[in-house]
């Protein structure tokens, strides 16, 4: 859905989301789960976010921050 963009490194959701949701989805997906946006704010982050395991385009106007994150979750950063 828009509301949250996965891949088998990591899942990121709508910065809403609550602990105990993050919890369930960790367990159901085994990977890493954090929260984030993309185009300076917007929690439906599968509106501007194409990700695997290789890289990932984001909506240009997504934050140096919100793109920080979106590598962060992702393990892109080393």
């Amino acid at each position: 859905g828009m509301a949250g963009v996965a891949t088998n490194k990591g899942v990121i959701v709508h910065p809403r989301a609550t602990d105990r949701q993050l919890e369930q989805l960790e367990k159901i997906a085994q990977v890493p789960v954090g929260t984030g946006s993309v185009n300076m704010g917007s929690g439906l982050v599968g509106t501007g976010l194409l990700v695997n395991e290789l890289g990932y385009i984001a909506g240009n106007a997504t934050s140096g921050f919100e793109l920080g994150r979106i590598e962060d979750v992702f393990g892109f950063l080393e």
